[in-house]
């Protein structure tokens, strides 16, 4: 539509030159829709106008629409102007005395339309322009986007091919200038080519066509990825299924393998972290075995150098600072109640540990506070144990067998879950010393220990290492700890478990990428004949190659976006089967493997799409890739 050709323009300033336009080359087809940015004084508004024909050049052609502007009249640049041009002036540039209407029908009355012939091709345009209402009222009466929407009216009026727009927005709030390139946008939908001069960067990028102008020169001349080149990616992934299929499982799995390897692992790091959490921070942790004799944490098993015994625990009691002490002993064992038995988890320990783990019963009463070396026997069970052992009867009074011993119920735990790993809800609790006659032990699985305040945990802990070396011979073959400690220490290892776990699901990721890259490699060979037709019909290298990018990225995005809903669906049914653990992928996992995903597929494309961008057409065309 439009061809300009080693265009100048010359101004005389004073005695000074001024090159407002330098040897300026430009095509534009019909229906772009382009901007012209640029500081000023560059040279936009002079193009412009030449455009516009309200200016003509020093040296150089002008087509547009097949005939050269340049040799042409003044009475014929206007009539050509009239008929194929229409502009849009920051100003407005109404005449006040006219109205709305008046203004609109302006470029009308000059090419003698017959009046009614006049009302029938305003009306719809007054409609268009949600104008009605206002046809009648002089510019000052309309606010600013009206009175630009009178301008693009007027601009339009003659259906001319070419609409120039000249800071459109500049005058304007954000609410009617975005009405206003909603309105010309949509003229450019329907075919009118666009050109609009701006300053505004975020109107310029919303152009397919961006051209940036300094010192009178075109320095930048840039196509945005368009809808064609999408559309024409489209149609290649669609006609290629069993490779477009491979590449999206490909890429799918890649990202499937990272979310889901690391929502996994991150779900057991919380829950784990949420077992310690169920104690207080005034709590003090003695385990037996020392975790630099024995590589790493302490044993969780009880077994250690030297067993805790009851007279250690007891010990405690007479240290400083010290509250209670609950005392641990763990097993498991058969239960039976009448014709209904179960294994079951066997807790041995003392009345303080029910205010230790801040535990509640529902029903009757917690273990009475006898000394740690009597046995007694009574219990208190969960409610998951009442319901399988005794149904809707009354547990209260009843007795309970427990391999050889016997025990009477005295109260149900409210339901408190899990904590350090035991399910409280399934769990028996009878007194410590019953429990180590029960599993023919002496040693302490561990001892829990309530500090009267938290500023006295530090030396609290010392006090207990010096009293538990003079106990054992004068060795420290204990570890004293808090839930604190071993948060943070387990945290540190999930965590690293939790990142290495999602390398290894990253390898998947980068082998999709290769097989992208080896697609693309076979694709650009396949389709040299088609490389060669699109070069010889005008396509430049650099179009070329993003074609085959964007078919590239396509693939990566929608294989990344299948792999990401694959693994939150897999996460959902983990959840539904073990409501305890919360498995979430983090939000970092999950914009990580789709960044790179996406940036493997554009990475691993590059080079087989730069190889098809060189290709000439001419040999490309002798190839037989193509068909």
């Amino acid at each position: 539509m439009i061809d300009v050709k080693g265009v100048h323009r010359t101004f005389i300033l004073g005695d000074q030159p001024v090159h407002a336009l330098n040897d300026i080359h430009l095509h534009i087809d019909k229906g772009e829709y382009i901007s012209v940015m640029g500081p000023s004084g560059s040279g936009k508004s002079t193009l412009l106008n030449m455009l516009g024909l309200l200016d003509v050049p020093d040296d150089g052609e002008y087509w547009l629409a097949g005939k050269n502007t340049v040799p042409m009249s003044e009475e014929q640049r206007a009539a050509f102007r009239r008929d194929h041009i229409g502009f849009v002036f920051q100003s407005y540039h109404l005449i006040p005395r006219l109205s709305a209407r008046e203004n609109i029908e302006l470029p009308l009355m000059l090419a003698g339309m017959a009046p009614s012939e006049r009302r029938r091709r305003i009306d719809p345009v007054l409609k268009r322009l949600g104008l009605i209402d206002r046809a009648g009222h002089k510019p000052e009466q309309l606010s600013g986007g009206q009175r630009q929407r009178v301008a693009i009216g007027r601009a339009t009026i003659m259906n001319a091919p070419l609409l120039l727009a000249d800071e459109p927005t500049g005058n304007l709030d954000s609410q009617a200038g975005e009405e206003v390139v909603n309105l010309l946008e949509e003229l450019n939908h329907n075919g009118t080519t666009l050109i609009v001069v701006t300053h505004d960067t975020d109107l310029g990028l919303r152009a397919g066509r961006r051209i940036r102008m300094v010192d009178g020169r075109i320095v930048e001349d840039n196509r945005a990825p368009c809808a064609i080149q999408i559309s024409f990616s489209l149609i290649a992934i669609t006609r290629q299924r069993f490779r477009t299929i491979m590449q999206l499982v490909a890429m799918a799995i890649g990202v499937l393998a990272v979310v889901l390897l690391t929502g996994l692992g991150e779900g057991g790091r919380q829950y784990v972290l949420t077992e310690f959490s169920s104690l207080g921070k005034d709590t003090i942790l003695l385990l037996p075995g020392r975790k630099e004799t024995s590589g790493g944490m302490p044993p969780l098993s009880g077994e250690g150098t030297r067993d805790i015994t009851l007279d250690d625990a007891t010990s405690l009691l007479r240290l400083r600072n010290v509250e209670r002490i609950a005392p641990l002993v763990v097993g498991n064992t058969s239960i039976s109640a009448g014709n209904r038995s179960r294994e079951s988890l066997i807790i041995g320990t003392n009345a303080a540990f029910f205010a230790v783990r801040k535990l509640e019963v529902r029903q009757g009463k917690t273990l009475a506070d006898i000394p740690l070396n009597q046995t007694q026997p009574d219990c208190v069970i969960g409610a998951q144990l009442k319901h399988e052992l005794f149904g809707p009867r009354i547990a209260i009074g009843q007795w309970l067998k427990l391999s050889q011993y016997r025990c009477r119920v005295i109260g149900i735990l409210a339901d408190t879950g899990t904590g350090l790993g035991i399910n409280m809800s399934d769990a028996l609790i009878i007194p410590v010393a019953n429990a180590m006659q029960l599993f023919n032990t002496e040693g302490l699985f561990r001892v829990m220990i309530d500090v009267r305040s938290v500023q006295a945990i530090p030396a609290l802990i010392s006090n207990i290492e010096q009293q538990m070396t003079m106990l054992h011979d004068g060795q420290l073959d204990v570890t004293v700890t808090t839930p604190d400690s071993l948060l943070a220490a387990f945290d540190n290892i999930l965590l690293v478990l939790t990142l290495a776990i999602a390398g290894i699901g990253g390898i998947s990721l980068i082998v999709a990428g290769v097989l992208i890259m080896n697609m693309t490699v076979i694709s650009v060979s396949q389709r040299s004949a088609e490389i060669g037709l699109l070069k010889a019909l005008g396509a430049s290298s650099h179009e070329v190659k993003i074609l085959f990018i964007t078919e590239a990225s396509m693939l990566s995005v929608c294989g990344a976006a299948l792999g990401l809903v694959t693994a939150e669906a897999c996460l959902w049914l983990a959840r539904q089967q073990f409501p305890d653990v919360p498995f979430h992928a983090p939000w970092w996992a999950s914009v990580t493997a789709v960044g790179v995903a996406a940036g493997t597929g554009l990475l691993f494309a590059w080079l087989p799409a730069r190889r098809a961008a060189a290709q000439a057409p001419v040999l490309a065309l002798q190839k037989r890739g193509g068909k």
